[in-house]
């Protein structure tokens, strides 16, 4: 673990904008926004009906978080018996052992927006990374199933409680 605080905050503009032009390395490329969905994607991640927010240390912008249905992807049916979230991290900030504290500190955030209820994120399955991580961090599988492209996916639930 990091001795890192994270504050998480509604996204400002540019925020946003910097979040839509991240490049991933690798097979985690497929988290990159395409220039030309950029702008609808700031737009998106700016519209309070989406849940998203900045995750900062300090004042520089280290990741976000979204709660809500953008955490859902398609293919499943989901139901409204836990809340959905999403999350990521800077691209320079990952593989460096600080998921685990940066995941562990949103779902408190987004714990504490939404009370006692209980989480849910969807991984992609190939992502043992991300999918190691969620599961230390007390979510346990629910459900895989393929999205409309063909891909994998792994939906895990955490009751309510500290992480």
């Amino acid at each position: 673990m990091s001795d890192d605080f994270y504050e998480f905050r509604v996204l400002a503009r540019d925020d946003a904008e910097e979040i839509a032009s991240w490049q991933y390395p690798g097979e985690y490329a497929i988290y990159d926004i395409p220039p030309e969905d950029r702008e609808t994607s700031i737009d998106y991640m700016l519209d309070p009906a989406n849940g998203y927010f900045g995750a900062y240390r300090g004042s520089e912008l280290v990741g976000f978080c979204s709660i809500g249905p953008d955490g859902q992807v398609p293919g499943w049916e989901y139901d409204e018996s836990a809340v959905d979230v999403g999350a990521g991290m800077r691209p320079d900030l990952t593989g460096q052992g600080r998921g685990a504290d940066f995941l562990a500190q949103a779902f408190r955030f987004v714990q504490s927006q939404v009370g006692q209820r209980s989480l849910r994120v969807t991984v992609a399955t190939w992502n043992k990374r991300a999918l190691s991580t969620v599961q230390r961090l007390g979510f346990a599988p629910a459900a895989t199933f393929q999205n409309p492209l063909g891909r994998a996916f792994t939906v895990l639930v955490r009751p309510p409680g500290p992480t």
